[in-house]
């Protein structure tokens, strides 16, 4: 495994990994998760997800707007949530790092559990793992201070503010895809940088397949994220003068 330099005050705001399947989980399969012993242990707080439907009638041209149950949102005391929707399970860290391997690890704890309640084995079409950083910005300092991806322009006066988006093709992996959003308003004190690796899956023979993938994420997140970050902010961050 690459190693990578650790920084003693990482600017991660949220953390998310996020698998989508094919097969539409019905209420039945989605209160079963919620009320596995584990899930009831570890999260403590549960709401239901509600998706607003508006129905147009063109004869009478009238709307109807309608609830439906969708999922729920759940939220354990250290700031981890999951949200279980139809067709996607999706794993939050929030407020705070966690590493890539202790989060890998809840996540697949929990998708299993999930995977159990269906009572159906659910056949995976994407991941992706996101990291939505915030780099704070001092007065004397400007986006290329900051980051190596920034906006340039000829009017000789700093960009108050900008929306960057790139995405490419993983060199080693054409499946994989790397999106990167940047981000700065005037009234915000910093820079945002937020990163998605997601991969479509094509049918696997297991499960394991795509949790290789997700490993393999790691190294090429922490690639990204430090090729974006200028000498400047890597001293920041690790409170160099």
């Amino acid at each position: 495994m690459a190693t990578f330099l650790k920084l003693e005050n990482p600017p991660i705001k949220e953390i998310i990994f996020t698998i989508s399947y094919n097969e539409i989980i019905d209420n039945d399969g989605l209160q079963r998760f919620v009320n596995e012993p584990k899930i009831k242990d570890d999260f403590k707080i549960v709401h239901k997800s509600i998706k607003k439907e508006i129905h147009i009638n063109s004869s009478s041209d009238s709307a109807k707007l309608s609830s439906l149950h969708d999922g729920f949102i759940i939220t354990s005391p250290n700031k981890k949530i999951i949200q279980i929707k139809k067709g996607s399970f999706s794993f939050h860290k929030v407020d705070g790092y966690c590493s890539y391997q202790e989060l890998y690890e809840n996540m697949i704890e929990y998708w299993e559990l999930l995977d159990k309640s269906t009572l159906d084995d659910l056949i995976v079409n994407n991941i992706s793992v996101r990291y939505i950083n915030l780099i704070l910005k001092d007065e004397s300092e400007n986006s290329q201070d900051l980051l190596t991806i920034y906006t340039k322009n000829e009017f000789e006066e700093e960009i108050l503010n900008f929306r960057n988006y790139i995405s490419f093709k993983h060199k080693l992996d054409k499946s994989l895809q790397i999106n990167i959003f940047t981000a700065n308003e005037e009234n915000q004190n910093g820079i945002v940088l937020d990163i998605t690796l997601t991969k479509s899956i094509i049918q696997k023979n297991s499960c394991k397949d795509f949790y290789e993938d997700l490993q393999g994420f790691r190294n090429i997140k922490n690639e990204v994220f430090f090729k974006c970050l200028t000498k400047n902010t890597i001293k920041k961050l690790n409170h160099v003068k």
